[in-house]
Formats: C-alpha cells, sequence, structure tokens
C-alpha cells in the first residue's frame, strides 16, 4: 500500500514537472512571437516614416519647378532675350 502511494505521488510530481515546463515553453513561445511581432510592426513603422519623407521630398522637387503653362517657348525666350539686347 505505502508503494503504491509513493508510486501515486512520483507520478503526480512527474506529471505536475510536465505541466509546468508545458507551460513555461508555451509562455517563451508567446513571447517570443510578441516581440517579434513589436519588432515587425516597429520596421513597418520606419519603413513607412522613410517612404513618408520621400514622398514629401520629391512633392517638394515637384511643386520648386515652374509650371509648364508660365513657363515661356524657348523661341519666345530667345526673342525676349534679343530685344532686351537690341530695343
Amino acid at each position: 500500500e505505502k508503494l503504491k502511494q509513493e508510486e501515486e505521488k512520483r507520478s503526480r510530481r512527474q506529471a505536475t514537472l510536465a505541466y509546468r515546463a508545458d507551460l513555461e515553453a508555451q509562455v517563451k513561445e508567446k513571447q517570443h512571437l510578441q516581440g517579434e511581432q513589436r519588432a515587425q510592426t516597429l520596421r513597418e513603422d520606419q519603413q513607412g516614416l522613410i517612404q513618408e519623407q520621400l514622398i514629401k521630398c520629391r512633392r517638394d522637387q515637384i511643386l520648386a519647378r515652374p509650371e509648364s503653362n508660365t513657363l515661356s517657348h524657348p523661341f519666345r525666350r530667345t526673342l525676349r532675350s534679343a530685344n532686351i539686347m537690341n530695343p
């Protein structure tokens, strides 16, 4: 009877240890996945900010150019510069 109780006790202890080890492994895996998710989110945020800066820079370059309807035709520019030189 005593041997049987000892065996049951040992069996429960092993089951408890196995259960605890399984839970710890699950917690570690979850923490790892959460860390990976945070890192991925951070990378995506940084890429988004970089992309936004590139778009703003390109927009500013485009807006800094004179518009085509305000540019004079090359022939008119030549004529105007000739008129300025020879009034």
